[in-house]
């Protein structure tokens, strides 16, 4: 009867934890359950086999192999994904970095470069660097939205970044301090919208537009005031957005080489203190 117990719960735990979700907490409950129904199996086998004694047969040894082997493949299955996001193949991810763009327009030229610059700084999956473009593209200023998501996110453009003051996702959106207004304007509903790429970014930029706006479009004191440091913070996003700026200068052929000089304080914008 045991025997049967047993091997009822590693079937189960095998079809809970090879179970696909796009959802982390899913993800993560599915496979403690499962891991813990493979253990309680094994606890059921060896009482089984202590009560027996030496008549103990070879099904319960085959039965517990089963066990190690299903606990083996329940950690091993399952995608490495971002929340809330599904991914693909890496055979897919490794092509899509091997072929090169064929834009058909200037906004696939403008797309490709953007995306090529984003690979270029980061080892997110290429999916992951098109959700995060397209989510920006949809925001009033792409290019500086990309550079606090640069600055903000470790490793580069990791969507599930997280620090210890409790800044979360890919703009480090502090939920303490902005979930209230978020729900507020409809952007989340709940704490754990933020790990969606396009919530996030959308919060970000929210954020971002408030800061400017409270500082009549002085970029670095908007900056400090998104992130709660100090200049030189804001100096290295400048940088990024300067060089995200030309960017897209050379590829609308527009001849115009936008540069930020940036040796002191005092020369950004008129000054920032």
């Amino acid at each position: 009867m045991k025997e049967k117990t047993g091997l009822a719960l590693v079937l189960l735990a095998v079809l809970l934890g090879s179970a696909d979700s796009g959802q982390w907490s899913i993800f993560i409950l599915t496979k403690v359950v499962s891991v813990l129904l493979i253990l309680l199996a094994v606890l059921l086998l060896r009482q089984e086999v202590e009560d027996k004694g030496l008549k103990a047969d070879r099904k319960s040894g085959l039965l517990v192999l089963l066990c190690a082997v299903s606990l083996l493949a329940i950690l091993a299955c399952g995608p490495a994904f971002a929340p809330a996001e599904r991914q693909d193949s890496g055979v897919k991810v490794k092509a899509e970095r091997l072929l090169p763009a064929q834009p058909s327009s200037e906004v696939d030229e403008l797309r490709a470069a953007y995306l090529e610059w984003m690979s270029s700084v980061s080892r997110q999956p290429w999916f992951i660097l098109e959700r995060i473009y397209d989510a920006a593209s949809r925001q009033r200023n792409r290019a500086l939205v990309l550079a606090v998501a640069y600055q903000e996110s470790w490793p580069r453009f990791n969507p599930h970044s997280y620090s210890r003051t409790g800044d979360i996702c890919l703009m480090q959106v502090n939920p303490r301090m902005w979930l209230a207004e978020l729900r507020r304007k409809g952007i989340v509903k709940r704490k754990r919208d933020l790990w969606n790429i396009d919530r996030c970014v959308e919060a970000g930029s929210y954020i971002l537009n408030l800061c400017l706006s409270r500082n009549h479009g002085n970029l670095v004191r908007a900056l400090r005031c998104y992130s709660g440091r100090g200049t030189d913070y804001a100096l290295r996003v400048l940088r990024v957005y300067a060089h995200l700026l030309n960017l897209e200068a050379e590829v609308e052929e527009e001849g115009l080489k936008i540069c930020f000089y940036i040796n002191s304080k005092e020369k950004l914008l008129g000054g920032a203190r």
